[in-house]
């Protein structure tokens, strides 16, 4: 009985200390690309992102060759354009504006890692019924590597609202090299995300859909962006 109260204290200790080891295998595992990648990652402010692609602000760092190969499109659906007959709803249609920012984050091994963000936005209309509000905001950060494979590491997306507007049924679509890879999510709030996407290729794009409502007008928002190896 002695031994038994003797070893299972012991026994308890080695127990704790094992999550203890996963933790610093898995940290282990982290290699030197990762880290900075990571640390690249998390410098980035969306919210500034956004402000400087509203502004029209590019990186200086970035070369013509990189903004040649950026691509964006944005597009707001009225529920009067699609259903196109008799309606309550105001006549006019929120336009909608888009742009982009990009920026070099720094460099790994060598190659430069860029991040873009895009968004697509409809405007202010005058008629107070029409209040479909909204911003929908998509980012990519890859590494630009010499050669046909380019390295997409994260992407990021979220949407604002202004008055009474609501999203919902919100999705996001990655493609890479014009192929879906499982890359379909279905986010459940307008927060920002930030997440790790690791996929090879010579073209990347994500882009987002969202239903808009402010309880009376309904809209659909996409806003889309795209970077290529080749124009």
């Amino acid at each position: 009985m002695f031994k038994i109260k003797k070893i299972l204290p012991v026994f308890l200790a080695i127990l704790m200390l094992i999550p203890s080891v996963n933790v610093l295998a898995q940290e282990h595992n982290m290699t030197e690309k990762d880290l900075k990648l990571e640390e690249l990652i998390s410098s980035i402010d969306i919210d500034r992102e956004l402000n400087n692609a509203i502004n029209g602000v590019i990186d200086n760092e970035v070369p013509k060759e990189i903004i040649d190969q950026i691509k964006i499109e944005g597009d707001f659906i009225s529920e009067e354009s699609l259903i196109r007959n008799f309606s309550t709803l105001p006549s006019e249609t929120p336009e909608i504006e888009t742009g982009y920012t990009v920026k070099k984050l720094g460099e790994i091994d060598g190659e430069p890692v860029y991040s873009m963000t895009a968004y697509a936005k409809t405007k202010t209309i005058d008629d107070e019924a029409t209040k479909l509000g909204v911003t929908a905001l998509v980012g990519l950060v890859w590494i630009d590597n010499f050669g046909p494979e380019n390295e997409l590491e994260s992407v990021f997306y979220g949407w604002k609202t202004t008055g009474n507007s609501t999203v919902s049924n919100r999705e996001l679509r990655i493609l890479i090299d014009e192929t879906n890879k499982d890359g379909i999510i279905y986010p459940r709030s307008n927060d920002y995300k930030h997440f790790s996407y690791y996929r090879k290729g010579f073209r990347f794009s994500a882009s987002t859909t969202a239903d808009v409502s402010d309880g009376r007008n309904k809209g659909f928002i996409n806003v889309k962006a795209e970077t290529r190896l080749w124009n």
